[in-house]
């Protein structure tokens, strides 16, 4: 084997590296998805109320 050689799943597009996770990158997912989650039976009930 060769010495400089790296390990084929090293840097892959399945394994692209290291990333730091923090409160706000997870936040910035997590907010959204809430309100959007929640919105979502608020919009049934306008609609019923309309007709």
């Amino acid at each position: 084997m060769d010495q400089g050689a790296t390990p084929a799943d090293a840097r892959s597009p399945i394994n692209p590296g290291s990333f730091v996770v923090t409160n706000r990158s997870v936040l910035a997912i997590a907010v959204p998805m809430t309100l959007a989650y929640l919105t979502t039976p608020m919009l049934g009930l306008v609609d019923t109320a309309v007709i």
